[in-house]
């Protein structure tokens, strides 16, 4: 449990979250006092704020001796945020494009893989210090935002992402709670207004706590724009305060108390390439092979298991037949992976079955409250008409269409008196290779009652053609019976 947690919520100064700083997937912005509530107010509000290098000065400005946006009276800074929507960052012009281009791709890579950018604009800082003594800088509260823009010699901008909601740092929150057995109430439930944080009043009571509670912490406005990997916090938080709830799962329990030994499976303990498919009472949208449809079967008998398979071998499709066998058992599926395309892949073909209305997106940029009320509204409001009868005679066609296919791999696979089937026969006989063919009597191998003149006569054959095969030669005997009848076909 202690390593899951470490891994789902990383407490120590390696931690972006505890300790931000400038770099390829961070950004610090340059801001006047109190400019920190003027872009709170800007974000939350919609408004798309245009990002500059900290030596984008005018001409005049240059000539009067000013190359960096620093050397700027606080008022001029002020009025470029609140009139003109701009802000500098702490890069020059020089490397600008590029560390943009770099945090926008980065931060696309990561949306696409996970259905989350966790790209935040972080407000607000707690400077504390690590095991060295140094100041670490750890957000205060995190705005998701989208960069936009930069194409051509356009600027790029930062505006605020709505498929994801405003949060204070969890991260830090916890961290203080296990190092300090600290609460700070301002920075687990930030203070509002009317434009949405109060950021004046969030970083006053902040400070006022840390006093309260005798902590050598400073609270300052500083800003970034920056990858910060923050949604496992919930996984984190799950496992914290319902681990009791987790370990009533047979799975869950083996994992924490026996990790490394077999699992014991309660619902069964027939090995799953002996599990028995009725092809007839499965329905299924989607063609599946032997192993599918044991797995499918297996799923529905509440078996536990890992599917594996190469790239391409149907492991979407079987899941898709999967949970379309559970929802016709009256089941209810959670679905989860690692990577966003995964959940597309699978979503996509359960649309093409007819299957949309059944299921509810709940991760990546569909999980906003509005979308959720309007996947549950179709879903509730679904009517679905269909004829039984008609349904019940397709049925039947298809179980009688089914009988001969059921039979087949019997006679394909049943051993005849010699040990041979005909799939073992065929096999042995293209291992071989070409070669001089020995006529066999169908009687020899057929009921295993042998006549002693055909066995004698067979040897005195085999005798005379090995007299007749040079060293090296294959010798194959071939039985001179009827050819096995064409597989049935499935229509």
């Amino acid at each position: 449990m202690r390593n899951w947690k470490q891994s789902l919520l990383d407490l120590t100064l390696r931690n972006r979250l505890l300790n931000i700083k400038p770099g390829a997937d961070v950004l610090e912005l340059i801001l006047p006092s109190e400019g920190l509530a003027e872009l709170d107010d800007l974000i939350h509000a919609g408004t798309s704020v245009e990002l500059l290098g900290k030596d984008a000065v005018t001409d005049l400005r240059r000539l009067q001796g000013i190359s960096d946006v620093t050397e700027l009276p606080h008022e001029q800074l002020m009025d470029e945020l609140t009139s003109r929507h701009r802000v500098h960052s702490e890069v020059t012009e020089g490397s600008y494009r590029n560390r943009l281009r770099g945090l926008a791709r980065n931060a696309r890579t990561l949306f696409e893989e996970t259905g989350s950018a966790n790209l935040y604009l972080t407000l607000g800082s707690m400077e504390i210090t690590t095991s060295t003594g140094k100041p670490a800088q750890a957000p205060l509260f995190l705005i998701p935002v989208k960069i936009t823009g930069g194409s051509g010699r356009s600027r790029f901008s930062i505006t605020v992402d709505t498929s994801t909601q405003a949060t204070p740092n969890y991260t830090l929150v916890e961290w203080l709670r296990a190092k300090h057995d600290a609460v700070i109430p301002a920075l687990n439930e930030p203070p509002l207004d009317s434009s949405g944080l109060d950021i004046h009043r969030a970083l006053a009571e902040i400070s006022r706590s840390l006093a309260s509670h005798s902590l050598p912490y400073e609270v300052r406005e500083s800003a970034y724009v920056g990858i910060c990997k923050f949604s496992t916090y919930g996984m984190w938080r799950d496992l914290d305060l319902h681990w009791a709830s987790f370990n009533r799962s047979p799975v869950f329990r083996h994992l924490v108390e026996k990790s490394g030994t077999s699992f014991s499976d309660p619902a069964g303990d027939t090995d799953l390439r002996d599990i028995e498919v009725r092809e007839d009472r499965l329905t299924l949208p989607i063609a599946a092979d032997g192993a599918q449809m044991r797995a499918v079967v297996a799923a529905g008998q509440g078996r536990t298991f890992v599917l594996e398979g190469p790239p391409g071998t149907g492991k979407s499709q079987t899941i898709t037949n999967l949970i379309t066998h559970s929802l016709l058992e009256g089941k209810t599926i959670l679905f989860v992976a690692e990577k966003q395309a995964a959940l597309d892949v699978v979503k996509s073909r359960l649309q093409k079955v007819g299957l949309a209305d059944f299921t509810l997106d709940l991760h990546g940029v569909e999980q906003k409250p509005a979308s959720i009320r309007r996947q549950l509204k179709a879903s509730i409001d679904l009517r679905v008409d269909y004829d039984d009868r008609s349904w019940r005679t397709v049925v039947d066609r298809y179980r009688a269409r089914l009988a001969p296919l059921e039979e087949y791999p019997g006679k394909i696979h049943t051993a005849n008196a010699a040990g041979y089937s005909l799939w073992s026969a065929v096999t042995t006989l293209d291992e071989c290779g070409p070669g001089a063919a020995l006529p066999v009597d169908p009687r020899l191998v057929g009921d295993g009652q042998i006549d002693e003149l055909l066995l004698e006569d067979a040897l005195r054959d085999f005798e005379r053609l090995a007299r007749s095969t040079t060293p090296g030669q294959t010798l194959i005997g071939t039985s001179s019976g009827p050819a096995p009848p064409p597989p049935p076909t499935k229509s």
